[in-house]
């Protein structure tokens, strides 16, 4: 069962990792500098989670990278005409 719970947090992991990738790569030229440092913190933080092996807070940090993507992408629409 934890085996399968694992299996289940990885596959989250990914999909949550393309997701930003795909919002990313299709809003990156909108972003200001601090936008961009935002994000940036957040993939660090994700990324130095899952080196230590932390894959619950890894995973948790995705989530958040993901919100707080979503929160700029968002902000960027109500903005625009």
């Amino acid at each position: 069962m934890l085996e399968n719970e694992e299996d289940e947090g990885q596959s989250r992991l990914r999909t949550l990792s393309g997701q930003i990738i795909k919002l990313v790569d299709d809003n990156v030229r909108s972003f200001s500098s601090e936008e961009k440092d935002k994000l940036s913190i957040c993939n660090d933080s994700m990324a130095f989670c899952m080196r230590e092996g932390n894959k619950c807070k890894a995973l948790w940090e995705a989530e958040e990278c993901l919100k707080v993507l979503r929160q700029i992408i968002e902000e960027k629409d109500d903005i625009d005409f």
